[in-house]
């Protein structure tokens, strides 16, 4: 009976260690996206200018030991880049394209000083919504086909520097799925080549820890 007394005592114990090293925090800020581009640059698909938009999420942390702690960020993200359009021959052309997208970043930290965190993880994206601007118009639609794939992953590097409660954050995405693939054909529809693109943001923004079980 009193070993089995003290075997309880000592797991409550235990669960109660790992519990107090347990964060929720959120986040947010501004998405600097665009994409790298194989293949040729024709007057419908121009080479892309990159554009600022924004992202929100929350972040899980779990401390592993000292330096070392493992996460999860779950994120609403808007990602796209903008062309170059001219003349009114360019009328139908495209002159800005957007992804809204639902991010899932496992990630691994590293305290490089007492304030400053190293972070490698791997996102997952999912497409929610693709909207483009056509010519001139301020309007966003949708178009008749998206060719953008319906997923990405790559990897999430990253650093934050803690302030108490609140962080700074940096992070890239590196994608290394090709999100879109785009075939072009001749006068008689014969394939004269193609063009594929990946994923390529910087994110920065500022983080507000809401949980801590030590706290």
């Amino acid at each position: 009976m009193l070993s089995k007394t003290i075997t309880t005592l000592l797991l409550l114990f235990t669960l109660n260690q790992l519990s107090a090293q347990f964060t929720i925090g959120v986040h947010g800020g501004v998405n600097a996206s665009t994409i790298k581009t194989h293949g040729p640059v024709t007057a419908f698909y121009p080479e892309p200018e990159a554009q600022v938009h924004y992202f929100a999420g929350i972040n899980t942390a779990y401390q592993l030991c000292n330096k070392w702690s493992a996460g999860l960020d779950v994120d609403y993200a808007v990602r796209g880049v903008g062309y170059e359009v001219t003349g009114d021959a360019d009328a139908n052309a495209l002159s800005n394209s957007r992804r809204k997208n639902l991010d899932i970043t496992p990630k691994v930290s590293y305290q490089l000083f007492k304030n400053l965190d190293l972070n490698f993880g791997v996102y997952c994206s999912f497409l929610q919504r693709h909207e483009v601007q056509i010519g001139d118009s301020d309007d966003w639609i949708e178009p008749f086909a998206t060719y953008y794939s319906k997923t990405d992953v790559g990897l999430a590097p990253g650093l934050r520097y803690q302030i108490g409660r609140f962080s700074l954050l940096a992070s890239g995405q590196l994608g290394l799925k090709k999100i879109a693939a785009i075939s072009f054909t001749g006068e008689n529809g014969e394939e004269i080549g193609g063009r594929h693109e990946k994923n390529r943001a910087l994110q920065i923004g500022l983080g507000y820890r809401i949980f801590r079980n030590d706290e």
